[in-house]
């Protein structure tokens, strides 16, 4: 006879625990259901910030136009002026987003990044002084924070989405 085996659900408001055989704690998720994970996820910071970083992406390449040479494809990319990876504070900052196509967005604006850093101050020098500014300031994503900005994505209120306004 198995061995069973008892294990808590990862989303801590519901505690039940699900006793689970071997095979089944192989499948076994970490939540009783479907509705336990969605749950934890909508307040899971990592899964927020993922989530809403494809919803961002997505209203920048609605432009439709690249911002460097003009052309409008099907297939448009979100470029972030200051990288995500090292200025996380600046992720969902509008000012620091702009819709390119695949060519300039791949073989200029990461291949050559001094001449890039050059063009978007000479075309864009008041978002080039506020992103300078608040480059290095480091303000922690908030749930609450993270709803707000995914509200106004949905929204198309690109005015909210500065986010050291």
């Amino acid at each position: 006879m198995p061995v069973k085996r008892s294990r808590k659900c990862k989303y801590s408001e519901c505690g039940k625990k699900n006793i689970l055989t071997p095979s089944g704690l192989k499948r076994w998720s970490g939540y009783c259901n479907r509705s336990c994970k969605t749950k934890r996820n909508q307040n899971h910071i990592p899964w927020l910030k993922k989530t809403i970083q494809v919803e961002f992406n997505a209203l920048v390449r609605e432009k439709g136009v690249c911002e460097r040479c003009g052309n409008n494809f099907k297939v448009m990319q979100c470029s972030h002026v200051w990288s995500i990876g090292s200025h996380s504070n600046l992720r969902f900052d509008i000012l620091n987003a702009l819709c390119m196509c695949g060519h300039c967005h791949n073989f200029w604006w990461h291949l050559e990044p001094m001449e890039s850093r050059d063009w978007f101050a000479k075309r864009f020098p008041q978002r080039d002084k506020y992103l300078r500014a608040v480059k290095e300031t480091i303000k922690p994503w908030t749930v609450d924070e993270l709803h707000k900005i995914r509200e106004y994505i949905k929204n198309k209120d690109l005015k909210k989405l500065v986010r050291f306004a």
